[in-house]
């Protein structure tokens, strides 16, 4: 087994219908390609894909006690990520994405539910003594920990651990400039999309945004 990698984040599932007309209508139905439901969010998928490459991989999250969540952790387990962290919590939902896709584009449509609950009670005591590195994704949705994740941050570099996140988008557009710069000296991989760093720091494109960042 490879070095141990703490992935700290959402968990949801997500529904894709699939068409080259996925636009919806009021009072109308329309039809589309393709249906799949799948492990979704992109702590989840980066775990998946962390696990893939042969590294210990323990997920670090909060679901509902319903079938999507059972649905969620089998897929985390078939790829070898270990979930012994993930805290199934009664009469929560587990969150959920609706993603309507084409072949140019996709929109997503998310139920919260467990998707914002993981807080710092949930994070393992043991984690800075066990991680190699430490990972959080979806900056925006995870409300129980934007507060704790400098100090999280901050002690993971005093142990030697290194650090990454996913920004993603925010859905409310507050965006949280102040907060964002001031986990990034604490950070070793900074990983927004473009269009994220930019509403983020908010310039006009990726060139302007790269000349704001410190």
């Amino acid at each position: 087994m490879g070095k141990t990698v703490y992935v700290l984040g959402e968990l949801n599932a997500d529904l894709i219908m699939a068409g080259e007309d996925v636009t919806p209508e009021w009072n109308r139905e329309k039809l589309v390609d393709s249906f799949e439901m799948a492990l979704g969010s992109s702590s989840a998928i980066t775990a998946c894909g962390l696990a893939g490459l042969g590294l210990d991989v323990r997920f670090v999250s909060v679901a509902g006690d319903d079938g999507l969540g059972a649905f969620c952790l089998e897929k985390l387990r078939e790829r070898g990520v270990d979930t012994t962290h993930v805290a199934v919590k009664r009469g929560v939902r587990t969150g959920v994405t609706l993603s309507l896709a084409s072949s140019k584009d996709r929109a997503l449509l998310t139920y919260m539910g467990s998707i914002p609950l993981l807080s710092p009670e949930e994070v393992p005591a043991d984690m800075f003594e066990r991680a190699d590195h430490i990972h959080f994704g979806s900056y925006y949705l995870q409300d129980g920990m934007r507060d704790a994740w400098p100090d999280l941050f901050r002690r993971a570099k005093e142990r030697g651990v290194t650090t990454s996140f996913d920004l993603g988008w925010d859905p409310r557009g507050r965006w949280h400039r102040e907060k964002v710069l001031s986990l990034l000296p604490l950070t070793d991989l900074f990983m927004p999309s473009e269009d994220e760093l930019a509403a983020m720091l908010g310039c006009a494109g990726l060139e302007e945004a790269l000349a704001a960042l410190p």
